[in-house]
């Protein structure tokens, strides 16, 4: 082979190999994910944002507690351009008044952030919840959901919790549950759902509490 065409040949094969290196950094080191807080009568009040002009996909948002353990919180198969998706995180999930969340999707890069809620007199609220279940579950098996509701105040609080479902995707919706949680303490219920068609769903929760209503959202999706 002349020197000449030696030179195309590694011409050529520094482009691939640039163009190589360019797909593995799109592919796995795209940025996009934005997490910004700010403390509510709730909480805390997070968003979780699509700063990019692409799609992403796969997302999930989880709390770091102070054993560096992690609690799933959000699940989003896609969330588009430009699109938030707000999140209240009671206070009892912070470590010396700072809550830490993760968000991490497919082929993007992990984000962490911490946030300062200690110190607002806005957190103060009559009681906080918290929902906990699978982002994804089977056609026709029992699939669990978990509320764990806890009194900030000292008196006890007398709390309403009805499900809310897509009947498309289920067989019957769980009966409503009415629970007294003692002051300054928590109390977990639990709830049994049977998926009858597969697709992309939510499953809602509307939590009563006197004039005070809240409501807890999960996406899953139910595969056969």
């Amino acid at each position: 082979m002349d020197k000449q065409k030696l030179r195309v040949v590694k011409f050529f094969a520094i482009i691939y190999i640039l163009f190589g290196l360019s797909i593995i950094y799109l592919l796995n080191f795209n940025t996009g994910i934005e997490i910004s807080g700010k403390p509510s009568g709730k909480g805390l009040e997070i968003t979780v944002k699509n700063s990019s002009l692409h799609l992403i996909r796969d997302l999930n948002v989880s709390i770091i507690d102070q054993n560096n353990s992690e609690s799933n919180i959000l699940s989003l198969a896609e969330l588009n351009p430009n699109d938030g998706k707000k999140i209240i995180i009671p206070e009892i999930h912070s470590t010396n008044g700072v809550i830490t969340i993760k968000a991490n999707a497919l082929y993007h890069l992990e984000v962490l952030k911490q946030i300062q809620i200690e110190g607002t007199q806005e957190q103060k609220d009559e009681l906080n919840a918290v929902l906990e279940g699978p982002n994804k579950t089977f056609v026709n098996t029992q699939t669990k959901f978990k509320i764990t509701i806890c009194a900030t105040e000292l008196e006890n609080q007398s709390v309403k919790i009805t499900p809310a479902l897509e009947s498309a995707f289920f067989t019957a919706t769980p009966e409503p549950k009415s629970v007294e949680v003692k002051g300054g303490q928590c109390d977990t219920e639990e709830f049994t759902f049977s998926p009858s068609n597969k697709g992309k769903t939510t499953i809602a929760f509307n939590i009563q509490i006197g004039s005070l209503n809240k409501r807890l959202e999960k996406e899953i999706e139910i595969i056969d």
